[in-house]
């Protein structure tokens, strides 16, 4: 959660606070267990982790008997482990939204699948008039390394795109 959103106590400033911010929530640690499951070939599983999320987003509001979002497999969707795998990456967008998460899904998610420019595909299914020359450049999915660390650690090299020493041949930063 962006640190602006966090509540705070009247009586205490931001290097005093006494409330916790919460890194991970338990729809999070189910949606990682869905994930989990399906890269093992566990589909069956990671689907009804998967619903269990949709489930709880049916409730809470009075709105129990409401249909949306339906139960993953229910509609005609695909059960098979890349369907699987996609459905849960966007049901991480959904429920977690503006939880400061999605950058890092997508670099992720581009990193499976070299190439792929996964993120900028999602934003363009998202809004078609989206910039179109936008790519994300490699040196972007990692950052820098602070300069006091290169200077504490002499082995050390900088990830390569921030300046500063290369790295030697066959030394991966």
């Amino acid at each position: 959660m962006p640190y602006k959103f966090r509540k705070t106590d009247n009586g205490l400033n931001w290097t005093r606070n006494d409330v916790d911010t919460p890194l991970y929530r338990y729809a999070e640690a189910i949606l990682i267990y869905a994930e989990a499951q399906n890269e093992l070939g566990n589909t069956g599983v990671a689907v009804t982790y998967l619903n269990l999320i949709r489930a709880r987003a049916r409730k809470g509001t009075g709105a129990e008997t409401r249909a949306e979002p339906h139960d993953y497999g229910t509609a005609g969707e695909t059960i098979d482990q890349p369907s699987v795998r996609d459905a849960i990456f966007m049901e991480r967008a959904w429920e977690l939204a503006f939880e400061a998460k999605r950058w890092f899904d997508l670099v992720r998610r581009d990193g499976e699948q070299p190439g792929s420019n996964y993120w900028y595909n999602s934003l363009l299914n998202h809004d078609p008039n989206a910039n179109r020359a936008a790519k994300l450049v490699t040196y972007r999915k990692r950052f820098p390394i602070p300069q006091g660390q290169i200077t504490a650690n002499p082995s050390l090299c900088q990830n390569a795109g921030y300046g500063g020493t290369a790295c030697p041949v066959g030394v991966q930063p």
